[in-house]
């Protein structure tokens, strides 16, 4: 190669660095007893240090080669492809690179088709299930996957824009549901990249919504009593035609059909005790010590999975006790929970809607009334002091958080005692 090296001169140079040779149309300066080479690649300054000129002289005439050669690859393309390439760049106006927009093409074109929403959502669901997340978890995602898929499901999940989820969010979730539903999606999309089907969670880029603090919902002393009434009746009710149907298949000679878990106790647990409703439905009553009044939540059944114990009022040993059992579910299904619920308003003679939590709510509500004590509560509830503070002080007078616990089983004519607070 031709030798372009051109004499060694003394000039400074910016920073008090000695331009000391230029090779190939580089500079080559001093920095303490190294000499370094300064190029641009890209916008980005990049500079290389050598010990010595050789060596910093040898690199200016490889970047000289590769610069000619890189110069000379523009001619392996067809006139058409750089008649393309120039009009894709005026058509940028250097708003993105070339490189940039062909990745962009092929992550919302892949070659092997992609892997679809729909196709994601049941392997999501398997990996939820392998890593032993909740029953009811599950069915969340579940349900919101299944509205997200009735929109998106055909798309390849790399095609799927933050824009488009976003609206899709605003016009289906306006409410608080938002941001529930932003985490399951984001959720999903989090394991479509740990699985490959996508580069980016595009969930991540949304901002949750503010809102603001709701006070939980709790009902009367008067409408608990009138539900756990009605619940008691109900179940009264159903033990009876139970009985009748018994008879009857048992006069025709059929098998006769497994008993059904009673209502009650599932809503005297979270009444009375502050269970959370799903707690409720996945306790055993091998957990529930009578003689110590004591109840025993399980890591498996605590929604945070940790072991906690419960002491029991005086007034849901009471409810309980007609019920009592050694060992067994104490709640039936969760479709006859829905079902009971339903008919327990509408025997009890209340509007048709069930607030979520709102029997531990009324709970944690009076008990913090009766008792003052957050730290104790907290620890029954398996929350922390603060939640406490922030959601159950100062909503009940003393004299109404006694009377609710005052609330007793039915006794005859099936009537609520609300025997009085001792003074």
């Amino acid at each position: 190669m031709q030798n372009k090296t051109i004499q060694t001169r003394r000039t400074r140079a910016r920073r008090g660095k000695t331009v000391v040779a230029r090779e190939a149309g580089f500079s080559i300066r001093t920095k303490g007893n190294g000499f370094i080479v300064q190029i641009r690649r890209e916008g980005l300054r990049e500079t290389k240090t050598f010990p010595t000129l050789d060596a910093a002289k040898l690199y200016c005439q490889q970047l000289d080669t590769t610069r000619t050669n890189e110069g000379l690859s523009a001619f392996a393309l067809t006139p058409a492809q750089r008649d393309d390439a120039r009009r894709a760049l005026a058509m940028l106006e250097s708003r993105a690179s070339l490189v940039a927009v062909t990745k962009a093409w092929l992550r919302m074109n892949p070659a092997n088709g992609g892997t679809t929403f729909a196709d994601l959502a049941p392997m999501l669901l398997d990996s939820l299930e392998a890593a032993g997340r909740r029953a009811r978890t599950i069915e969340q995602v579940r349900q919101y996957c299944a509205q997200f898929s009735r929109d998106f499901g055909t798309r390849v999940i790399s095609t799927i824009a933050r824009d488009e989820i976003e609206q899709w969010l605003a016009a289906r979730h306006p409410g608080r549901s938002f941001n529930g539903v932003r985490a399951i999606l984001s959720g999903a999309f989090t394991f479509a990249v740990r699985q490959r089907y996508a580069d980016a969670n595009q969930v991540a880029g949304i901002a949750a919504k503010k809102f603001d603090r709701e006070e939980p919902h709790f009902w009367p002393v008067e409408t608990v009593a009138a539900v756990l009434r009605a619940a008691a009746a109900l179940d009264a009710e159903k033990a009876a035609a139970r009985a009748q149907e018994a008879a009857k298949r048992f006069e025709a000679g059929k098998a006769v059909l497994p008993s059904v878990a009673p209502l009650l106790p599932v809503f005297a647990l979270s009444a009375f005790a502050g269970l959370r409703p799903a707690e409720a439905a996945r306790l055993d009553w091998q957990n529930i010590n009578f003689d110590e009044a004591i109840i025993r939540i399980p890591a498996n059944v605590s929604k945070v999975r940790r072991a906690r114990l419960v002491p029991m009022e005086k007034n849901v040993v009471a409810w309980l006790q007609p019920y009592r059992k050694t060992a067994g579910p104490v709640a039936p299904s969760a479709d006859t929970i829905k079902r009971g619920r339903a008919e327990i308003l509408e025997k009890a003679g209340l509007p048709a809607q069930w607030p979520q939590d709102v029997l531990r709510h009324s709970f944690a509500t009076y008990w913090m009334a009766a008792h003052s004590h957050e730290g104790q509560l907290a620890e029954m509830l398996g929350n922390s002091p603060a939640i406490i503070q922030r959601h159950y002080k100062g909503l009940a007078t003393a004299k109404e958080g006694a009377k609710y616990f005052k609330i007793e089983p039915p006794a005859e004519g099936n009537v609520i005692q609300l025997r009085q607070a001792v003074a």
